[in-house]
């Protein structure tokens, strides 16, 4: 069996991300298991800079990579979106696909099967062991509705050629879903006997984000809770097999970010929930935030990584901690991850972790 560590961690390549994961520990990077969403870096060509800018915040460890398909082109795509749009097509172009992914050893792809067929698929499967690299089915059902997944899929997981080798893994990914997410009971028990049939020793990872789109509602300190362990510990018990945990680093797909300028807020993540500390007034700081967030009774403070610091840092006045949505939300993604990927062994010590500060985000 392929080692997948007990947290997957579904990644876009845009600046707050890849900040956010590069300021990790070296401890935390080795707990989780990346599944990288490709689309252009900001406004730089060719479309392998940002397999780039992936590797520099995770160094010389293997990860997933896919396409980004909630990416939205340019009115005048530059040549790094035209070389998306045809891994993103329908059907897409497994050429390309290879030939980008052939100079990164690192990256072990997900199949692309959007108006492909079953050969095509094996295609792939071939391409990476050849280059000895794993590979990831990562199945995309709507709100639990498995009709969108093609129906040699099954077919193509217990094939005998598949089974040669236990080098891959299958991902139900659900996206973006409404808080508190519960599937309905006949998809529910239809999902749990699909993975009940997944042979024991190809790991299965069920994953979704549920992180709000809205704050509106969030005036001074405001509690969001998430459930995804709830519905991946039920699946666990339908289907009787290990099941590992999934979700989106507290982001949301491309396709729902929102364009203007948002008020000042910092999230705070806990095992379980965010906490934002947020006004209307469009006139509070991120230094006021900061200092409302650290006397909340949940606050801890002792992560000791670069996006506590960060809140702390502003709650002093330092210049270098927030000065921006992005910033902020690269601390969070910072704090998520570490939170998540040691969720059931605890947080280690800060004082035995390797962090190396950074200050700035990235923007080229």
């Amino acid at each position: 069996m392929i080692d997948i560590k007990k947290y997957v961690a579904t990644l876009g390549v845009r600046p707050a991300e890849m900040s956010g994961l590069r300021e990790l520990p070296s401890e935390t990077k080795n707990a989780l298991t990346p599944i990288v969403l490709l689309a252009p870096w900001l406004a730089t060509v060719p479309l392998s800079r940002a397999l780039d800018k992936f590797e520099d915040s995770y160094p010389k460890r293997r990860y997933f990579v896919d396409i980004d398909t909630s990416y939205v082109e340019k009115e005048e795509p530059n040549l790094a979106a035209q070389q998306w749009r045809r891994l993103a097509s329908n059907p897409p172009n497994i050429q390309d696909w290879t030939e980008l992914l052939k100079d990164y050893p690192y990256a072990d792809p997900c199949l692309l099967m959007r108006g492909l067929s079953f050969n095509e698929a094996k295609f792939q499967i071939s391409w990476a062991r050849e280059h000895g690299r794993r590979f990831c089915i990562r199945l995309t059902p709507v709100h639990g509705a498995m009709s969108s997944i093609p129906n040699w899929v099954t077919a193509l997981i217990n094939d005998p050629k598949t089974r040669e080798k236990s080098d891959h893994a299958v991902v139900l990914d659900f996206g973006w879903v409404s808080q508190n997410f519960q599937l309905a009971e006949p998809n529910v028990t239809y999902i749990s006997s699909f993975i009940s049939n997944i042979p024991e020793d190809i790991p299965v990872v069920v994953s979704y984000t549920s992180f709000p789109k809205d704050f509106s509602k969030y005036e001074g300190i405001g509690q969001f809770g998430f459930s995804g362990r709830g519905l991946v510990k039920e699946i666990r018990k339908l289907a009787k097999r290990e099941v590992i945990y999934g979700d989106w680093a507290s982001t949301r797909p491309r396709s729902l970010e929102f364009a203007g300028r948002p008020r000042t807020r910092i999230d705070y993540p806990l095992r379980d929930s965010w906490i934002f500390s947020r006004n209307e007034d469009r006139n509070m700081t991120y230094q006021d935030a900061a200092i409302r967030l650290m006397k909340d009774p949940n606050w801890k403070g002792n992560m000791g990584i670069w996006g506590e610091k960060l809140i702390e840092g502003a709650a002093q006045g330092a210049q270098f901690a927030m000065g921006s949505i992005q910033k902020m939300s690269a601390a969070r993604i910072n704090m998520h991850l570490h939170q998540q990927a040691f969720y059931h062994d605890g947080l280690p010590k800060a004082e035995d972790l390797d962090e190396e500060l950074g200050d700035e985000l990235d923007e080229d």
